[in-house]
């Protein structure tokens, strides 16, 4: 039998089987509190404690996680002088990224859809859109199509 390894480094766990015969990964919960001690523990720097409470609070430590493991090092601990005000910058770095790309593309992605729900409608049918024959990749196609059916019923 071949020893399963969790497929993330640096994660220690314990497995175990579910009933359709895959792992789990099994961690004890923590408290946000403990969650920060935890980082503490590893060795990072936090300057204001409140800011990163309400971080692991209302955004959750594995979604904050991908942004600090540039900062640690294959056996969990921070790189030296690293500080969760870095992670937090990062993470609003980002977010502030993502919003403002959405914001930018947003009006370009309504009026492609419009346009071409418009030209499909005034010289199609109310159905163009279920004619293979107007999509250029048939397995997107038949995939959308075979989404769509199941949706309705």
């Amino acid at each position: 039998m071949i020893e399963w390894q969790p497929t993330v480094p640096h994660t220690r766990v314990e497995r175990q089987r579910t009933r359709w015969g895959r792992f789990r990964i099994s961690k004890p919960a923590l408290t946000f509190e403990q969650q920060l001690r935890l980082l503490e523990d590893r060795g990072l720097i936090v300057h204001d404690e409140s800011l990163a409470l309400t971080c692991l609070t209302n955004i959750n430590y594995y979604r904050l996680r991908g942004y600090w493991l540039t900062i640690q090092k294959p056996d969990d601990s921070f790189k030296k002088d690293s500080t969760f005000e870095d992670i937090w910058a990062i993470y609003k770095l980002d977010h502030d990224l993502r919003l403002w790309l959405w914001k930018t593309i947003s009006p370009i992605e309504i009026k492609l859809r419009t346009q071409f729900a418009y030209w499909t409608s005034l010289y199609g049918d109310p159905f163009s859109y279920l004619d293979k024959r107007l999509y250029a990749q048939q397995p997107q196609y038949e995939h959308s199509i075979t989404r769509f059916h199941k949706e309705r019923t």
